[in-house]
């Protein structure tokens, strides 16, 4: 059966009259729609504590010493703290999550350009150049990727260039020059498991090569950027398996 409660801006369906009657009212494709609370509140309020750990702040550090002995030993302790699933459970609940497509790190601050979320001013500077280039561009889906102990992770590319078949990745330096704690690695060494993995091309761009002249430059010469710095990813002949780093290259 046709669902009948489908967004008439973005074609999103809904699950009733009342689900589409609230979607329509701040879809982003509806040219009149509504900022709800909870984004105007955002944009005029600054969490006290972003980025603060007891490590560096003793507000913070207080804050944690007193819900530990309020709830140390407690059922409600115990309830909030604990982690009472088996591993079978969780690894059950793990699968169905990928089926629903659920899961994924996501930011708390997005820019949206021409009705599409960007998770951060790099991402919203490389939009620009790519449009006032004419450079078609698509926000791709996730690609898995296996971590050195073989459990399966997503990992979204920012931008999918079509005609070029290669992915693009602006990063702050700081994700450029440390390791992941979650993974132990840095993540343009995730990146490139993400490349042998699948098969594609990602050009990793930092805070001074977000133009289109260096991102076509990276392209054509099929090079990575990584810590500021251009490197030859291996290509033809000196890989054991070069169309997987460089497919674009023969």
């Amino acid at each position: 059966m046709e669902n009948e409660f489908v967004c008439r801006f973005c074609g999103k369906p809904c699950k009733n009259a009342n689900s589409l009657r609230n979607h329509e009212r701040l879809c982003k494709l509806n040219p009149n729609h509504q900022i709800s609370n909870w984004v105007k509140w955002n944009e005029t309020h600054e969490i006290w504590n972003k980025g603060l750990t007891k490590e560096t702040d003793e507000r913070v550090k207080k804050y944690g010493e007193t819900l530990t002995v309020r709830y140390k030993g407690t059922e409600e302790g115990k309830r909030i703290f604990s982690h009472p699933h088996s591993l079978e459970y969780k690894q059950k609940m793990s699968e169905v999550a990928k089926q629903r497509h659920f899961g994924g790190w996501h930011t708390s601050r997005t820019f949206d350009y021409k009705g599409i979320k960007l998770d951060s001013q790099y991402e919203l500077d490389v939009a620009k150049e790519l449009d006032e280039n004419q450079i078609k561009w698509e926000r791709p889906s996730y690609f898995i990727w296996k971590d050195n102990t073989g459990n399966e992770h997503r990992y979204y590319p920012d931008f999918y260039l079509p005609e070029y078949n290669v992915y693009l990745d602006p990063k702050n330096d700081y994700l450029i020059h440390n390791e992941s704690k979650r993974f132990g690695i840095t993540d343009v060494e995730k990146i490139e498991k993400v490349q042998q993995q699948n098969g594609i091309r990602i050009i990793i761009l930092d805070k001074d090569n977000l133009t289109w002249k260096r991102i076509k430059d990276f392209i054509a010469g099929c090079k990575q950027l990584v810590a500021g710095k251009a490197h030859n990813l291996e290509v033809a002949g000196s890989s054991p398996a070069p169309a997987r780093i460089c497919p674009n290259n023969t």
